[in-house]
């Protein structure tokens, strides 16, 4: 059996769900993890084997080998993405993000997500400068930047109303934030996992990656970047 235990925020709980999930099914065995309040069809109750001789702890990003015969217990981690390679379509019809349709998009507008923090979040190691998001948009052009992000009322964001045309700082909860980052055309990634789940449950046909230390993954154990998915592309 595996079973997950949720720790962090909503884009750290869908791949401990995901991975989970999958690991579940290879394993051959019963699958069960806590609802998310967001996500009222989420399925958390697989039923399977539930037999064991022993428990298997994962805290880390990596999938154990000798996880067979055993009750695995997830707490965290797993943010890899060869853990989900090839499960797109699966996932996307597992995880089912209520539609709001508070902001409309047009193809020609560009999403810009920008985490500025929570929970002890390294906001000034991992969040770039308005600086350089400004010099990195000169190379787009757009009708419109939305821009998503978990402190919408942050100072950080008055150079982008006042130096940026035809801006919007998009406010709501979380799934009206994943919307957007859901609907985006193009989207500009941030170093949050959150971010990450707006761009692969989406519809962008372009989602770019910036060449930032947040999302230098060389020598951690965590990687996100979809490897085989043509959309995400490295940006300086």
């Amino acid at each position: 059996m595996v079973k997950v235990s949720y720790l962090g925020g909503l884009g750290n709980n869908l791949w401990q769900y995901s991975a989970g999930r999958i690991l579940s099914e290879k394993l051959g065995v019963a699958f069960k993890a806590p609802p998310i309040n967001d996500l009222p069809n989420l399925e958390t109750n697989i039923k399977g084997k539930k037999f064991w001789l022993r428990r298997k702890v994962i805290q880390g990003h990596f999938v154990p080998d000798d996880c067979a015969g055993k009750l695995v217990h997830i707490k965290t981690g797993l943010e890899r993405y060869e853990n989900i390679a090839g499960r797109q379509k699966d996932i996307r019809s597992w995880i089912n993000i209520p539609k709001k349709a508070e902001y409309e998009l047009a193809k020609q507008d560009l999403v810009l997500s920008v985490r500025r923090g929570w929970n002890n979040y390294p906001v000034d190691e991992k969040c770039p400068s308005f600086e350089y998001y400004h010099q990195m948009l000169t190379n787009f052009n757009y009708s419109k930047l939305y821009v998503c992000t978990d402190s919408p009322d942050d100072k950080f964001f008055e150079d982008f109303r006042h130096n940026l045309k035809n801006t919007e700082i998009v406010r709501g909860d979380r799934i009206t934030q994943l919307n957007v980052l859901m609907s985006a055309e193009r989207l500009i990634m941030a170093p949050s996992t959150f971010s990450f789940w707006g761009g692969y449950l989406g519809s962008a046909s372009e989602i770019y990656w910036p060449k930032i230390e947040g999302l230098n993954f060389t020598g951690k154990n965590h990687d996100w970047f979809p490897f085989d998915d043509h959309r995400h592309v490295w940006v300086d």
